[in-house]
């Protein structure tokens, strides 16, 4: 076909299409219909001239429609998995989030469970009997509980 043998490499198919089609007219402004009689009647043309030509653009067409469609498709493609891509990236985050608290979590219970026995030793040692230790150990005793008052009210205060 003249369109496609003149085609540019940066032309599209609708351009093709559209180049088409002023030939066809052009041809049937000029009498291409008559050319083609006459050549059908002299043996030289192809018989069917002009219905070829629209053959060979409603295959255009087709092809035009259906590349169209593809188009269309594999941009749809990409737009859910853009959307998969997102949301997977969301879930992700959403993960790392609840990782991370979960960790924050652990360590403040493990602070309490610490807290607790420290507070449970320091009780113990309020509450016993003194009386039949030695001076020294009566002494020792005295400071391990004044070191452990200090070092549970310390952190409580701060």
């Amino acid at each position: 076909m003249k369109a496609q043998r003149l085609r540019a490499s940066e032309e599209s198919d609708e351009q093709v299409m559209d180049k088409a089609m002023a030939f066809y007219e052009a041809d049937l402004e000029e009498g291409g219909c008559k050319k083609a009689k006459e050549e059908e009647r002299s043996g030289k043309g192809k018989g069917k001239g002009s219905s070829s030509t629209m053959d060979e653009i409603d295959k255009l067409r087709e092809v035009q429609a259906k590349s169209k469609e593809d188009h269309i498709e594999v941009l749809e493609r990409h737009q859910q998995i853009a959307a998969a891509k997102k949301e997977s990236a969301r879930l992700n985050h959403l993960a790392a989030q609840e990782k991370k608290e979960a960790k924050l979590l652990e360590k403040e219970g493990k602070m309490h469970d610490k807290e607790s026995k420290l507070l449970e030793t320091y009780k113990s040692l309020l509450t016993f009997d003194t009386s039949q230790m030695s001076e020294d150990l009566r002494a020792e005793h005295m400071i391990a509980v004044k070191t452990m008052r200090e070092r549970i009210f310390a952190t409580r205060a701060s």
